[in-house]
């Protein structure tokens, strides 16, 4: 009896040191999901009611959160995916409960693991728009005009030369810089992205004039330098030329 009892403490101890997780079914971490997607979870605890989900994207700030019920086999729900913007850093997570669920202890909850890089691609972003102007000097603003919502973040080119823009709200705007790019005419586009597909601006054709001719010191230098030759060359030639006319008179009165 006494054997009995000691294995029903150390069962009962084991039980009580063991604590188990929901896991989702579906979706999984690093799998795409678009359209109406069905959510399963699976839990071990004892008639469970209902899962509490939340979801988040730190790539375009939205966030998720839904519910699960119990079915014959799992506990699921259909989601229409459009419901959250387009991103590839989703992370999903929650809580399952049965009906002895108490707030205080936890008891009748179970956590669920959480899942992450999940990817919600229904729609390309909006493509980028700009009413191009023919110049941009330094530290002009171009800004583009994009579905902020749909959007994570832009990329504007010049030519071959790209940099990131900053993206807040329904705006992706870059400032000119000097050499950033370098004074020419160049091509000008932009791409948005949402993380899981780009679209492009229209094209167009602008001058970048952000370095003043007063502060392009290297070509002030060469020119100077090219001036100065030019004269030192000047006054070799008149000097040469004078000391050939005094040997000729020389030799002439002789």
């Amino acid at each position: 009896m006494k054997r009995k009892a000691i294995l029903v403490l150390i069962m009962m101890l084991c039980l009580v040191g063991t604590a188990y997780a929901a896991v989702f079914i579906a979706p999984t971490s690093s799998s795409t999901i678009s359209g109406s997607k069905l959510y399963n979870v699976t839990t071990k605890m004892a008639a469970p009611v209902n899962c509490s989900i939340s979801g988040s994207s730190a790539l375009n700030g939205d966030s998720a959160s839904f519910f699960l019920y119990n079915t014959t086999s799992w506990l699921n729900t259909t989601r229409v995916t459009t419901t959250e913007e387009d991103a590839a850093d989703w992370t999903f997570s929650g809580t399952c409960y049965n009906s002895t669920y108490n707030a205080t202890s936890g008891v009748g909850s179970e956590a669920i693991t959480a899942i992450s890089s999940v990817i919600i691609d229904n729609t390309a972003p909006t493509a980028p728009t700009l009413t191009c102007e023919s110049e941009y000097n330094n530290n002009e603003d171009i800004q583009y005009a994009v579905t902020g919502s749909g959007t994570t973040a832009c990329t504007i080119y010049f030519g071959a030369n790209d940099y990131a823009m900053t993206h807040s709200g329904d705006t992706c705007t870059y400032t000119v810089a000097k050499n950033a790019p370098a004074d020419s005419n160049y091509e000008l586009y932009a791409t948005a992205t949402d993380g899981t597909n780009t679209s492009t601006s229209s094209k167009c054709t602008i001058r970048i004039d952000a370095l003043p001719s007063g502060d392009n010191t290297a070509i002030n230098i060469e020119v100077a330098s090219q001036q100065a030759a030019k004269q030192k060359s000047g006054k070799m030639v008149f000097i040469i030329a004078a000391v050939f006319i005094v040997i000729y008179l020389i030799y002439k009165k002789k």
